[in-house]
């Protein structure tokens, strides 16, 4: 039986009068051991009349402790049930606390579920995108691999003033990759291309002269690809300067003399052995 049970049934009228029954059965069981005593005659000696007033007054001692007995008892009843009561508030209280937490718990399940989900999703997200980056990253390598010399011409190019590539636009109709190759590649662009980079060496006036002449070697030797007959000039530092070969930069010390620097190579027809361009030389 539980706490709110108990509680309900001290409350009922039936209980009640038990407990009344009880107390009068009390009652007439004191009653009953005065009358066992043999006293019937209504006339009594002074012994007697003691002995009736002591009883009596027994009775009334007896009678007084079963009254305070059942207050004790009504009193004890009434603590039970205000103890009782105080703790079924208690576990009400706690139940409903209990009931909180049990909401708090399930929402942070469900929020560690939502997280847990997410976090799969993100890993799933991650491995698909590692895919493709690894798929992508292939065909770069590859690429790279058969096209690094057209992706370096681009890059070279693209890294030009935009004074540089105005002055470049009668050599290269085309600034793509395909179309940077299929200019350069022709015999009297590749030409041009070298005449200019020729006059701006010798001016040294401008700033991107090392990447024209990076240019042009990347361009030259895709050049060679189609006309295997045209190759640069073999030269190297300290060789003596020759005048059908080699073109005096403007800051040489000397008239004559051994090469100390080449700054722009040129380039010969080595079936006919004839010079087409002039290296430009310090001497």
């Amino acid at each position: 039986m539980s706490i709110n049970d108990l509680l309900t049934l001290l409350d009922e009228p039936q209980v009640k009068e038990k407990i009344k029954s009880f107390i009068s059965e009390l009652n007439k069981q004191a009653t009953a051991d005065y009358q066992d005593q043999g006293i019937e005659s209504s006339t009594f000696d002074n012994e007697q009349i003691k002995e009736l007033n002591k009883k009596n007054t027994d009775l009334r001692e007896e009678n007084k402790t079963v009254k305070e007995g059942k207050d004790e008892m009504f009193k004890i009843i009434q603590q039970l049930k205000d103890s009782l009561f105080s703790k079924n508030n208690n576990i009400s209280a706690n139940e409903t606390k209990i009931a909180v937490l049990e909401d708090d718990l399930s929402t942070l399940k469900s929020i560690l579920k939502n997280k847990e989900d997410e976090a799969k999703q993100e890993v799933q997200t991650r491995n698909d995108f590692k895919i493709k980056f690894d798929k992508l990253q292939a065909k770069i390598d590859w690429y790279r691999e058969h096209f690094s010399e057209d992706i370096q011409i681009q890059d070279i190019y693209n890294n030009l003033s935009e004074l540089t590539k105005t002055s470049l636009s009668g050599i290269f109709k085309s600034t793509s990759t395909s179309g940077l190759i299929v200019c350069g590649v022709q015999d009297k662009n590749i030409s041009n291309l070298w005449d200019y980079a020729k006059s701006e060496v010798i001016n040294g006036n401008n700033p991107d002269i090392d990447k024209i002449i990076l240019l042009f070697n990347a361009l030259f030797a895709r050049f060679t690809l189609a006309f295997p007959m045209y190759e640069l000039q073999h030269l190297a530092v300290g060789e003596q300067f020759d005048i059908q070969q080699h073109i005096k930069h403007n800051s040489s010390v000397n008239v004559s003399g051994s090469i100390k620097s080449v700054l722009l190579y040129g380039y010969l027809n080595i079936k006919t052995g004839k010079t087409i361009k002039q290296s430009i030389v310090i001497i």
